[in-house]
């Protein structure tokens, strides 16, 4: 029995087990978390303003998207989810006086 296994892989090689590892299925477009905020302010503020702001102040290690949903009303996109994670335990957030 041992001889008739050994005399089986004797043969084999590391070099006939490889495989092709197919490049990254992520897409790096789709993030994978999302919060959602709402600036409480008077004040007109601009998407770059807050996304000028959350860079600043959240310091991510990933690109943060930001999208307008409604006049107050922002999707921030994370790439990493440390990064959501610190934006949201640190919460809240002032931005030019309004409140996120």
């Amino acid at each position: 029995e041992v001889t008739d296994l050994i005399a089986r892989t004797e043969n084999s090689s590391w070099i006939d087990a490889c495989i092709e590892l197919p490049p990254n299925q992520l897409n790096s477009e789709t993030p994978s978390w999302v919060l959602i905020g709402k600036l409480i302010t008077f004040k007109e503020v601009g998407l770059a303003v807050i996304t000028d702001v959350v860079n600043k102040t959240w310091r991510p290690a990933f690109q943060v998207r930001v999208t307008r949903l409604d006049n107050k009303l922002f999707k921030f996109s994370f790439q990493h989810e440390a990064d959501m994670a610190n934006a949201f335990r640190r919460r809240p957030w002032s931005i030019r006086g309004g409140h996120l």
